[in-house]
């Protein structure tokens, strides 16, 4: 993931990021009207952490299915059929 701040005409900050989805497809984003290029910055960061946190916790709760799932065959109530 990359980002640039940068000035507007009009004296104000906005960032841009680019980032790849899971799909493989770039995606391209951006924010506007920050007074001071640091609170741009800090916008950005934000958004990583809690990037971060929406993935670390879907991939608990994927974690936490399949392990339900696992529990549920043996014990035998989900039958495996191909």
């Amino acid at each position: 993931m990359s980002c640039s701040a940068k000035r507007d005409p009009n004296g104000t900050w906005h960032i841009q990021y680019r980032w790849t989805d899971w799909t493989g497809t770039k995606k391209k984003s951006q924010k506007r009207g920050f007074k001071t290029r640091k609170e741009a910055e800090e916008c950005f960061v934000t958004t990583l952490w809690i990037w971060s946190v929406a993935f670390l916790v879907s991939g608990l709760l994927f974690v936490i299915q399949i392990k339900k799932l696992l529990s549920k065959m043996e014990k035998g109530e989900v039958l495996c059929t191909n």
